[in-house]
C-alpha cells in the first residue's frame, strides 16, 4: 500500500506564521479569468491588470472566431508580468487542478462559452458543457 500525502499549501515558504489569511499570503492571490482572450474578456484582464491584480487566463482559443483575433485581442495584456496564460480548454480537469494548484485564486471570473446562437441549438449540450465547464 502507497501512502499518498496531501498537497503542501501554496502559502507554505512565504515566511513563519504566514497562512492563507494574512495579508502577505494575500499579495500573492490571482484573479482567474476563463475566456480571457475574447472580446469582453481581454477587456477585463487588461482593466483588472492596469489595477496591479495578477491575471491567470484560461482560453482554449478555440476557431469559432479566428484565434489570430484572440491572440491579437491579448496581445497587450500578455506583455504584462502580472499575466499568466494558459491556452487549455476548462473543460479538462487535469489542466484545470494543475493551475489551481499552481497559482493561488482569490476569484474565479467566468467567461468562457461558445458564440452563436444557431450552433447551441445544434449542439446544445456542447454548450451547456462549456458553461458548467463539466469535465471530459
Amino acid at each position: 500500500m502507497v501512502a499518498i500525502s496531501a498537497p503542501r499549501p501554496w502559502w507554505e515558504g512565504l515566511g513563519e506564521g504566514v497562512n492563507c489569511y494574512s495579508e502577505r499570503a494575500f499579495y500573492f492571490m490571482s484573479i482567474l479569468v476563463t475566456g480571457g482572450a475574447g472580446f469582453i474578456g481581454s477587456h477585463l484582464v487588461e482593466r483588472l491588470l492596469s489595477q496591479d491584480k495578477k491575471v491567470v487566463v484560461v482560453d482554449n482559443f478555440n476557431d469559432f472566431y479566428l484565434p489570430a483575433y484572440k491572440r491579437e485581442n491579448i496581445s497587450k495584456a500578455i506583455q504584462s508580468s502580472n499575466l499568466t496564460l494558459y491556452e487549455d480548454d476548462i473543460c479538462d480537469t487535469s489542466a484545470c487542478q494543475e493551475i489551481f494548484e499552481k497559482h493561488p485564486v482569490e476569484k474565479v471570473i467566468h467567461l468562457a462559452a461558445y458564440a452563436g446562437v444557431r450552433p447551441s441549438i445544434e449542439r446544445p449540450l456542447l454548450y451547456e458543457r462549456r458553461l458548467t465547464a463539466k469535465g471530459r
